[in-house]
């Protein structure tokens, strides 16, 4: 990561250990649901305009950025959780396949 200043937010990835549907997705009956699986640094930030049309390419819901060092055993299967937010991972992208900074693409979850 090129300015460690930019990981000035505390998130926690979470996975979910309940019930699935036939389709793979969780069927969540209660938060308590999600397990932590790591807290991290990161930075956080809205897609800009540019950024989110291009990102519309792929998935029309990508609403947030969220940037992190290399952490082997990430999935978009995890959310994440930062304060009292959601966010869905929808992809992650590993910077120039370097093993160095991961951005993940999220949208938030309104609750």
């Amino acid at each position: 990561m090129d300015d460690a200043g930019k990981l000035r937010h505390r998130i926690t990835f979470q996975q979910f250990s309940g019930e699935r549907d036939v389709y793979g997705e969780p069927i969540v009956r209660d938060e308590n649901e999600w397990e932590d699986v790591c807290t991290v640094w990161a930075s956080i930030g809205p897609v800009s305009g540019k950024t989110f049309y291009a990102a519309m390419q792929v998935q029309a819901e990508v609403t947030h950025r969220v940037g992190v060092r290399y952490r082997a055993g990430l999935t978009t299967a995890m959310r994440i959780k930062y304060g009292s937010r959601i966010f869905k991972v929808v992809s992650i992208l590993d910077s120039g396949e370097r093993h160095e900074e991961l951005a993940l693409m999220c949208f938030e979850l309104v609750k």
